[in-house]
């Protein structure tokens, strides 16, 4: 049974800390048409995906960069919106939150950031090892979580690499990396 349809086009592209107009023009391009983009002009870029826009949700996954002329130039996407259209941005900085709502109606999500004891929380749940008992693993898993930043997923990720360690030497090899 269909309830309903849902006619956007949706891209997610990870900005992370290098911020190329190009690379992320190219692999919205890419995603649309399913085909690798072996242009390297912006403007050449810009005309072939201008033909393929319509509406669209787009979100732009850990920005980082936080210069508003970098952000005016990726302006140029939301001239091709059709109505209906969206833009999410995802930062960490506050800085960057308030250069993307400034520009009409776009949203940014800043995610929180857990603490210290929430990522040991993470960490030590389902481990193989019973931690709370053991003062050295428990010493070396809060310094780990001080590392985590407030990351729920570096602490997943730890906790992954921790599952079925037991020796202080292994976990402590880890807080070492």
């Amino acid at each position: 049974m269909v309830i309903g349809t849902f006619n956007m086009r949706m891209w997610w592209v990870c900005v992370s800390l290098e911020y190329d107009l190009i690379q992320i023009t190219k692999a919205i391009l890419e995603d649309t048409t399913s085909k690798v983009c072996t242009l390297s002009n912006l403007d050449f870029i810009k005309r072939q995906l201008k033909k393929m826009m319509g509406k669209f949700l787009l979100v732009l996954d850990d920005m980082w960069n936080e210069s508003p002329s970098d952000w005016d130039a990726m302006k140029f996407l939301f001239s091709f919106a059709a109505p209906g259209s969206r833009v999410s941005v995802t930062a960490r900085s506050k800085t960057i939150s308030s250069i993307v709502t400034t520009n009409g109606d776009l949203t940014c999500f800043s995610p929180t950031t857990l603490s210290k004891e929430d990522c040991w929380e993470i960490i030590k749940k389902k481990l193989k090892t019973e931690v709370d008992n053991r003062e050295d693993l428990k010493a070396i898993g809060l310094q780990l979580a001080e590392k985590c930043k407030g990351l729920p997923l570096a602490a997943t990720m730890i906790r992954d690499a921790l599952h079925l360690k037991s020796k202080e030497v292994e976990w402590d090899g880890l807080l070492k990396l």
